[in-house]
């Protein structure tokens, strides 16, 4: 069981990596990635363990729907997974601005 979803987690890579290039792309306002490699890595980490959750999620809600196959694979394992993952990154990446790239500054 575990090593299934270790499986199913690294295949969504590639998911969580156009959720990412989603999230920066689409959308009213202009949103940038942060500057340094690390914390667009952090990014990165964040939308694609999201974007297996939702996988998870999706994919059991179309379980329970009794979804046929090709609608199982094609919108409750990719395409919603894949929106939400998009949204996901693009406030994270919202919140990374607001926060001047994620540098916190404490002093007054």
């Amino acid at each position: 069981m575990i090593e299934a979803l270790w499986y199913k987690f690294i295949q969504t890579w590639l998911l969580g990596f156009v959720a990412t290039i989603l999230g920066r792309y689409v959308g009213r306002t202009a949103v940038r990635f942060p500057e340094t490699w690390g914390a667009r890595g952090a990014v990165f980490l964040q939308i694609w363990g999201f974007t297996f959750l939702a996988v998870l999620a999706f994919g059991y809600a179309g379980y329970l729907f009794g979804f046929q196959e090709h609608t199982q694979a094609g919108f409750a394992e990719f395409l919603f997974p894949l929106i939400a993952g998009a949204y996901f990154g693009r406030q994270v990446l919202l919140r990374r601005m607001a926060n001047g790239n994620g540098i916190r500054n404490n002093t007054p």
